[in-house]
């Protein structure tokens, strides 16, 4: 075979498969388009939770008052939130607790905070405290 003619067939044989690439590309009704597998959006996981925290602790007059306030630091509802108020002698001996119902009625969305206040007439109560005591969702 001589070089011209090699040519011609390699030129032919271009010219078949860019042919067949354009009728492929442009003129094909049958085209199959694969769609991708839809992912399955879950509901995100509820994780509740909760911080108690003391903001003051002061006597007046003849009692000493504890305010505070319980936070929702989850992102479900909160249906229920107990906390432990302590008041403690000079050396933080607990002298007297008591359980305070801080969410019971109302429930407390996440981001929120609720307050609450408990007193205590013992006049050796020199500090004060709190303690997460239980909570659900």
């Amino acid at each position: 075979m001589s070089n011209r003619a090699m040519i011609i067939a390699i030129m032919l044989a271009l010219a078949a498969l860019m042919g067949y690439i354009v009728l492929e590309r442009f003129f094909r009704s049958d085209v199959v388009v694969e769609m991708a597998p839809v992912a399955e959006v879950l509901p995100s996981k509820k994780q509740p939770g909760v911080r108690a925290r003391m903001s003051s602790c002061e006597r007046i007059h003849d009692r000493t008052q504890l305010r505070g306030y319980v936070e929702n630091t989850g992102n479900t509802d909160l249906s229920f939130v107990t906390v432990t108020a302590m008041w403690k002698d000079m050396n933080g001996l607990v002298i007297e607790s008591a359980i305070i119902y801080a969410v019971r009625d109302l429930a407390l969305a996440p981001g929120e905070r609720r307050e609450f206040e408990a007193s205590s007439e013992k006049n050796r109560a020199a500090r004060c405290n709190v303690e997460l005591l239980d909570w659900w969702a």
